[in-house]
């Protein structure tokens, strides 16, 4: 009764909704230049929009709802010479503040132009708040997202992965926005949607906590504002290519890894004249491998039939859309609608390497993925007053995800069927089916004909209503509030052994599909997407508990969330408070269990009725109730404290919560209820009974420009996070399973320096390093899986923390860019050839990762088994060790070329990864700290094994000790054609 009491307040409290900011604000006040006196009733607006707003008795003014960008923006005074000030940056959530001295004058004559410097700190800044704007992500040695991001401090990426860990969170606990909408999948937390540079209008990484309008995320948000269009036609074209390289032999000291990116924007007006604007991107991306490896390309025991640095079968490729339309309807409104398409197909013949075998010697039948990401969204915004606006938001997301085996693919019964097995040893005896998925060619490959046995697709949607309403009240408070909901629709099937789908008349159909280990919500057993049917309600079965019908078909789940807050930044000259209160609502909508464990009475026995099962064995209606909904409320609050124009000091504090991926969440009905019966393995399972994890997080910091063109930041940090989600026994009256439970908890602090000169006589550099202790009871939710797995009761599992496997301690970058304008550069018979040549240099290097080192095993460590893969018998603290030090130097050169005859650039440039090839080792065998060796061909075992091999054998597990997936990526020399219209 609470709860619902405290939901029905805070609705009659909070009766409008809000959505992240995708605009800024100006501010500022215009005076007399000569007496300096403020000048009420003076006119200022931004050129080339509507946008403007008249100066108050002090001559103040503020103009809200401003896009991201940088703007030129004009005052005009009746008696005065107008001024216009250019290059005002503006920033997603910020204020920028513009100043006006105008000169009284008899006649009316030119406006003065001066041109405005970005500013060096951010007064009104109260957490960590790193910008990118759109002229250097331009000049960066890098592409996308999360090669961008991975550049900011507290930003902790692996190479050849895509995955965030920001400040020392999980890789699922950093959301990121696209023009105000949430992209991630809800599934998963992953981002699968690709946005080239060139799209990128302003690219804002938070890592110290953020204001109450933000939710979905407790480490870190991410948010993109892409370009909008205006009123010029423009467009560019561009190709980026590795092709003048051979890929079979060295040249330049590296190989070409088949990197093909092909560009086009296209903006300007709808319609000439009309304030109606527009802008588009189409991407084609191709890598022939995707994920290149030094320890590949460097690797000198390579089997002859292996050249060049390319790893077979691992293509990656995507076609990326985005646009953007913008409607001026009138003076007051406006109608803005975006959209984000990508479709990716992908394959890694490493795929579960560590676990299981290698695909190197059969990528005809490697795991191959397809994966889409779509995002739609469309907002009405009205200018109520010059100091009232809202926003009506209707927002819709899909994202898709499918892994098979890339011969097969949908066709399940062609994986266990003999016909399609090329191995006569299993193709002439159609009673092993599916055998030839453990077929191995020694230590650790699949031979040609095995196929991959798991098939997997999932399918998420969720659309969302917002209405966002802004006042700025009086010249100090800039008030929001607001309400948000989403509904999701989730789609799940889970094919653990398809090879056992394969067509036998010996077997009834249920029977067929209990031996795949199908799981399913959402869809059908045939796979076809389905809104109806209950496992749990519809299910018959015989005198015996067999099901006999009504289990081939499971509704999706439609897990609701919803948000409010309030919230008020106060800014005044001295003082400037981010206030805040979230109040966040996650409904499951769904089942849960009605009791997980199993009762026992004082002599041991175990009590009938209790526990998961009820005692019978069989999962049911009775075994469940309605789930449970959670309301959460979070405090927000930031304050910054400008003690001059050169000093800010910045307190910050917050609660966040967020929602369990769904992936851990939510599981099929017909599956426990065949594993309760058939069990015989262990397994771990999803739990629909998860709360939200949740963090509490405090940082302070100190910015000080140290000239007029540099600042230093110093900022601290510290937070705790609990209830995230582990693996953990659970004793039913069955057996014992292992669910998803919440029960995890860390510890992050450490400390970020930033060093930031702007362009200052051609040079503009930014340093950054940030220390960090990362330490919890398990780095994922799989962490403790090798516990449960041998039986460990409850109290077995970590209950102090230790280094998270993700922990970099010491972590840092250097950019470097040095540029010649227009007419710059060493002159010759009157011309200068550098002119409008840049060069940046991007320099990085982290300290090691922890592992638990192990004993070196005595057998042989590569057969693709769990329990035989590397050793679990640890020689030191859990993750006492560090892998090595890592280092890289990154290089872009560009040059700008004019083109005759028209009005527009050729930009031509290089741009070489990993500049001195420097081996970077970024896992390594925990049985010796090397990425090279195990220290198997070191024992006597070992070298007895050894000697017994072929020559082909010997060169494959020689090859497989150097495992290329624990490098990070060679030197590759890409160059870059872009024309700009």
């Amino acid at each position: 009764m609470y709860k619902k009491c405290l939901f029905v307040t805070l609705i009659l409290l909070v009766p409008f909704s809000i959505f992240a900011s995708t605009t800024g604000k100006i501010v500022g006040v215009v005076k007399d230049l000569d007496t300096g006196d403020p000048l009420p009733g003076a006119n200022v607006f931004i050129q080339g929009t509507l946008l403007g707003a008249a100066t108050s008795i002090n001559g103040y003014f503020s103009i809200l709802n401003v896009p991201v960008g940088t703007h030129s923006v004009r005052a005009e005074f009746i008696g005065y010479q107008s001024m216009i000030k250019q290059n005002i940056a503006v920033s997603v959530g910020l204020t920028s503040e513009v100043n006006f001295d105008l000169r009284a004058q008899v006649l009316e004559g030119e406006a003065v132009v001066v041109t405005a410097e970005r500013e060096m700190i951010r007064k009104d800044a109260t957490n960590t708040n790193i910008i990118k704007t759109a002229e250097d992500i331009e000049a960066l040695p890098a592409r996308g997202l999360q090669e961008i991001t991975s550049t900011v401090a507290g930003v902790v990426k692996q190479d050849n992965s895509n995955v965030l860990n920001v400040r020392g969170g999980r890789g699922n606990e950093s959301a990121v926005y696209v023009d105000g909408v949430l992209v991630n999948d809800p599934y998963n937390f992953a981002v699968r949607a690709y946005i080239p540079n060139e799209a990128i209008e302003e690219l804002s990484v938070q890592t110290g906590g953020f204001q109450a309008e933000y939710g979905e995320a407790m480490s870190g948000i991410i948010i993109m504002t892409t370009n909008s269009g205006t009123k010029r036609y423009s467009g560019t074209a561009q190709v980026i290519t590795d092709a003048m390289l051979p890929n079979d032999e060295k040249a330049l000291g590296t190989y070409s890894y088949g990197y093909n990116e092909y560009n086009v924007t296209l903006s300007g007006p709808v319609w000439p004249g009309l304030n109606h604007t527009f802008f588009f991107s189409g991407t084609r991306k191709y890598l022939e491998d995707g994920a290149p490896s030094w320890g590949w390309a460097e690797n000198s025991r390579k089997p002859e039939q292996f050249k060049g640095g390319i790893v077979p079968g691992q293509s990656d490729g995507n076609w990326s859309y985005s646009g953007k339309l913008k409607l001026q309807l009138s003076k007051n409104m406006e109608l803005k609608s975006s959209l984000v398409w990508t479709q990716r197909k992908y394959s890694f013949t490493s795929f579960w390497s560590g676990m299981n075998p290698i695909w190197l010697y059969n990528t005809e039948h490697a795991p191959q993925s397809k994966s889409q990401h779509g995002s739609f969204n469309s907002t009405f915004t009205q200018m109520l007053s010059p100091r009232t606006f809202y926003d009506l938001k209707f927002n819709y997301f899909h994202t898709f995800l499918k892994r098979y085996d890339r011969m097969f693919e949908d066709d399940w019964f062609k994986y266990g069927d003999p016909t399609y097995v090329p191995d006569p040893a299993w193709a002439n005896n159609p009673a092993n089916f599916g055998e030839a998925y453990t077929a191995r060619f020694e230590p650790d490959f699949f031979k040609p004909g095995a196929q991959y046995d798991d098939y997997f697709k999932n399918k998420t949607t969720f659309w969302g209503i917002d209405f966002d309403l802004t006042h700025q009240q009086g010249k100090y408070n800039t008030f929001k509030l607001g309400f948000d909901y989403k509904y999701h629709t989730m789609r799940q099937l889970r094919i653990l052994a398809p090879t056992q789908l394969a067509k036998r008349t010996d077997i009834t159909e249920l029977e067929r599909y209990r031996l795949a280990d199908i799981q399913f919500f959402g869809y059908d057993l045939n796979g076809n997407e389905v809104n109806s049917g209950n496992y749990l309600k519809d299910v018959v079965r015989d005198e015996a508990g067999v099901p006999i019908s009504g289990y081939d078909e499971q509704e999706p789940y439609h897990p609701i969330t919803m948000s409010g807050y309030i919230q008020d930044k106060i800014e005044f000259r001295n003082l400037i408070l981010n206030l805040g209160l979230r109040y966040d609502r996650i409904d499951p909508n769904a089942w849960r269990f009605r009791e997980l464990e199993a009762q026992y009475d004082q002599n041991g026995d175990y009590i009938d009725g209790t526990g998961m099962f009820g005692g019978n064995r069989q999962f049911d209606d009775e075994d469940t109730y309605e789930s449970e909904a959670y309301d959460f409320i979070s405090p927000r609050m930031g304050a910054a404290f400008p003690v001059s124009d050169r000093t800010v000091f910045h307190i910050q504090y917050g609660k966040f919560y967020q929602k369990p991926n769904l992936m851990d969440l939510y599981l099929s009905p017909f599956y426990l209820d065949a594993f309760v019966n058939r069990g015989g393995y262990f397994t771990d399972l999803e739990n629909p009974n998860l709360k939200p994890e949740r963090t509490t997080s405090y940082e302070v910091g100190f910015k000080q420009m140290v000239s007029n063109n540099a600042s230093l930041q110093l900022t601290a940090f510290y937070k705790e996070t609990e209830d995230l989600i582990q693996v953990l026994n659970v004793n039913t009256d069955v057996t014992n399973i292992a669910f998803s439970s919440n029960g995890d908890f860390g510890v992050v602090k450490g400390f970020d320096i930033l060093f930031n000169l702007r362009r200052s006589k051609n040079i503009s550099l930014n340093v950054n390093y940030e220390y960090q202790s990362a330490s919890g009871t398990g780095s994922a939710t799989n962490s403790s899986r090798d516990i449960a797995w041998l039986g460990g009761a409850r109290g077995n599992f970590p209950k102090f923390t230790m280094p998270l496997n993700y922990e970099q301690k010491h972590r840092g970058s250097l950019n470097v860019d040095y540029r010649f304008l227009k007419e710059e550069g060493p002159g010759l018979f009157g011309l200068h050839p550098f002119e409008n040549t840049g060069i940046n240099l991007l320099f990085s290097f982290n300290s090691g990762h922890p592992y638990t080192r192990a004993v070196v095993l005595s057998t042989l460590p590569h057969d693709g088994r769990y329990d035989n893969n590397i050793s679990n018998t640890p020689i030191s603290a859990v993750n006492a060790e560090l892998t090595p030090w890592n280092y890289r130097l990154d290089l872009k050169v560009d040059k700008r070329i004019g083109l005759p005859y028209m009005s527009g650039n050729l930009n031509v440039y290089l741009w070489v990864v990993n500049l001195l090839n420097t081996e970077s080792a970024v896992n390594v065998w925990t049985t010796t700290g090397l990425p090279d060796q195990t220290g198997y061909l070191q024992t006597t075992p070992g070298q007895i094994y050894y000697t017994e091999l072929s020559a082909e054998e010997r060169s494959a597990l020689s090859m497989r000790e150097m495992d290329y997936i624990n490098y990070g990526i060679p030197r590759q020399i890409r160059l870059g054609f872009r024309v700009e219209l």
